[in-house]
């Protein structure tokens, strides 16, 4: 969502696409003031109507590389201050609280990318169309 809502920030949105579809990451990019468009850029557009971003961010970006997180999740520590580990294909010792706050962010993030959508869909709309667009 933060990625796709980088075509509010930046002058020539046709350009930008094509660099990103060319393997440009979208943190080398400027916006449109010619900041870089950092995580911290890509998110400021969000924070009034969505406070919660930058703590989400922060706690999902723990699982998108190999990292303590990952490495960390399978242990429980004892009461005897050993630790047990467990691999298996469920997750037993994850709170269904921790499901539900999943499932509530990941509406909450669909809600955004619709909304961004539908402002494209508006935004296209009112461009002039070319002699051979119907």
């Amino acid at each position: 969502v933060l990625g796709f809502s980088a075509v509010w920030l930046v002058k020539d949105v046709h350009a930008f696409v094509a660099q990103v579809l060319h393997g440009v990451t979208i943190d080398q990019l400027p916006d449109r003031e010619g900041q870089s468009l950092t995580i911290n850029r890509l998110m400021s557009p969000h924070l009034r109507e969505h406070p919660w971003v930058p703590e989400v961010y922060e706690n999902l970006s723990k699982f998108t590389q190999l990292s303590g997180a990952h490495m960390a999740a399978p242990f429980r520590p004892a009461d005897d201050g050993s630790y047990s580990i467990e691999l298996s294909e469920t997750d037993r010792n994850v709170l269904e609280t921790t499901w539900i706050e999943i499932e509530e962010c990941f509406i909450e993030l669909t809600d955004m990318l619709l909304a961004d959508l539908q402002r494209w869909i508006t935004v296209k709309r009112t461009l002039p169309r070319k002699k051979n667009e119907t």
